[in-house]
């Protein structure tokens, strides 16, 4: 069954990749399977799933961010927002969480609690 779009929510390339990877790094934090998120969205191959992930998919509908934003817990407004904070909370650096709380700690008080307020949110311990 095809998404129906009511319209495309997201149409500039770079647009796409971040959102892609941002919704790749939840998934993989969250342990959701690339097939499971891929049957939700009604494709028959995980690999037409990991092209939205990748950026390599044209445009994003908004059927298919909603219902991504339910498997993941995760409201498309705060999805929007960790798209634009990604490399601050996903740094390819920070390796572990113990380092990713540290490097927390030296962000400006008004940011850090933002950061903190959306990883409860999404369940992050």
């Amino acid at each position: 069954m095809k998404n129906f779009y009511f319209y495309n929510v997201v149409k500039n390339k770079e647009s796409i990749k971040q959102i892609g990877a941002t919704i790749r790094d939840l998934r993989q934090c969250k342990n959701i399977k690339v097939d499971y998120i891929a049957k939700r969205l009604g494709y028959e191959h995980s690999e037409s799933y990991l092209k939205l992930e990748r950026g390599e998919k044209g445009d994003i509908g908004i059927t298919q961010l909603f219902t991504i934003c339910e498997v993941l817990e995760c409201s498309l407004f705060n999805l929007f927002i960790l798209s634009g904070l990604k490399d601050e909370i996903f740094n390819k650096n920070v390796t572990n969480w113990t380092q990713f709380y540290e490097s927390l700690d030296k962000l400006p008080e008004e940011r850090k609690k933002r950061i903190q307020d959306l990883l409860k949110e999404l369940k992050f311990k």
